[in-house]
């Protein structure tokens, strides 16, 4: 492990494994100062026959219902295909003396995940402004979701009575914002008062890669040498 629970310091593949042992208590030097259980993998070998596997695993979003929160603002299902597929194979190099085991597995994600950004709010577009008002005491950290007797809204005529040009809402700035932000989909997400949240789905991809080799050589009948290396070679949207 890496100091952290529930951390490993790479990944095992199921079919490059033979042999795991847990220890949860009393374990010698070699596990560090690492508390709690340990848990040794050991890495399958060769042998003088031929042995090996295949897999495939799949999941689609057609068999996965829709998040709560999509169905709330109206957003359809989000995307999920997983592919998990690799194959191993194991054999001799010199019969009685040399093995060698080798180990793919391979993991295609692409799904959707939600993100909310803030935008803003129709009366904003509009030039006008919204703000806390003071008509109660209780009515600080008020929004239009918690509270929305305390916000009043400032009507273009009286925001631009408020600036010292007589101008108010530059149209081009309102323009810029309605052709740059989509309609928000929920009052939360934004400070509540002037901008609200949209809620929708982004693509995430993952392609995962995970290399498990040994080679094992036998000395005599009492000793033998093992050498084994793992890599694992990742790219995530995330």
């Amino acid at each position: 492990t890496i100091g952290d629970p529930f951390h490993t310091v790479g990944r095992a593949p199921i079919d490059s494994v033979s042999e795991v042992r847990t220890i949860v208590g009393n374990a010698d030097v070699s596990f560090g100062r690492g508390a709690g259980a340990q848990v040794d993998l050991v890495t399958k070998s060769g042998t003088n026959q031929w042995h090996g596997s295949v897999s495939e695993f799949n999941r689609v979003s057609v068999m996965a219902a829709n998040d709560y929160f999509n169905n709330l603002v109206g957003n359809p299902r989000s995307q999920l295909t997983r592919n998990q597929f690799g194959a191993s194979v194991g054999g001799p190099i010199l019969k009685n003396k040399l093995f060698f085991f080798f180990d793919y597995t391979g993991r295609r994600d692409a799904t959707g995940v939600q993100q909310t950004l803030a935008v803003p709010l129709d009366p904003f577009r509009r030039g006008e402004i919204s703000y806390v008002n003071n008509s109660s005491p209780t009515c600080q950290g008020a929004t239009l979701s918690t509270q929305p007797s305390c916000i009043s809204t400032l009507t273009t005529a009286q925001a631009a009575a408020l600036d010292p040009r007589g101008i108010g809402a530059d149209p081009a700035f309102l323009s810029f914002v309605d052709s740059r932000y989509p309609e928000p989909n929920q009052i939360s997400g934004g400070d509540g008062i002037n901008t609200g949240g949209y809620l929708f789905t982004a693509p995430s991809y993952i392609k995962d890669n995970t290399f498990v080799g040994r080679l094992d050589y036998k000395i005599s009948s009492s000793q033998s040498l093992f050498a084994r290396a793992t890599w694992d070679r990742d790219n995530q949207t995330q």
